[in-house]
């Protein structure tokens, strides 16, 4: 069994009372997202720094695409072109602006900001088995079949120890499930640290044109954060 103590500070877990709409979560993370990459995108002014000494930046959020079936490492972010063929990827490699590391060359734009990027090549596991393996990263403890939904995320665990921040949930899931189905299947999952810190998920559909369907059990009023409204489109 694994160990299940967890020190943590007071804190005051989001609850579900009034929750906030689909358009807020987006509408947020995309000021969030926003304001994340401007800084690094925009040119500089050659105003001088408001602070003396060197800067520091402590990251605060983290955005996780969580990319199940998605592309091939050796087809994407490591081809390994130097490797024998039955090896190494199907597409052609290319150099990015990093001396010595490659991408796919159908990467060229992220090649391209290589400088801004970390890539994360040591990470691997020995599962064979989807569900086990994305369990597996996402709580990062190795698990068998039955712990798939019973380990709490690492999302989970962090609104566990620090806490909501400015009246948003700490762990918010868009659309909410790692695999709609069939069978449907949500590994999103706060697990033995309770329900309360499994994360909030916005529901509805990607595939709907303006993403904006209801989660069928909650109503208009029940879906909306009691004093944050957005005005009329």
């Amino acid at each position: 069994m694994p160990n299940r103590s967890i020190p943590v500070h007071p804190i005051k877990p989001f609850t579900r009372q009034g929750l906030w709409s689909r358009r807020d979560v987006l509408r947020v993370g995309s000021i969030s997202v926003a304001g994340t990459l401007l800084p690094s995108l925009l040119p500089d002014t050659g105003r001088p720094s408001e602070s003396v000494g060197t800067p520091t930046r402590n990251a605060r959020s983290v955005i996780l695409l969580w990319m199940a079936g998605g592309v091939t490492h050796i087809d994407s972010f490591d081809p390994k072109p130097e490797a024998p063929e039955e090896v190494r990827g199907t597409l052609g490699a290319i150099r990015t602006v990093l001396p010595g590391v490659h991408f796919c060359e159908t990467m060229a734009g992220l090649a391209q900001q290589m400088h801004r990027l970390a890539v994360v090549r040591s990470y691997s596991h020995d599962s064979n088995d989807h569900f086990i393996s994305q369990a597996w990263a996402l709580s990062g403890r190795k698990v068998t079949q039955s712990q798939i939904t019973t380990e709490p995320n690492i999302g989970s665990i962090v609104w566990k120890l620090q806490g909501s921040r400015a009246g948003l949930p700490g762990y918010i899931a868009v659309p909410g499930t790692t695999r709609p189905g069939p069978p449907p299947t949500n590994e999103f999952t706060g697990g033995w640290l309770g329900k309360q810190y499994s994360p909030f998920s916005s529901g509805g559909s990607p595939k709907n044109e303006d993403f904006t369907a209801k989660v069928p059990e909650a109503s208009e009023e029940e879906f909306n954060l009691q004093g944050l409204t957005l005005p009329a489109e």
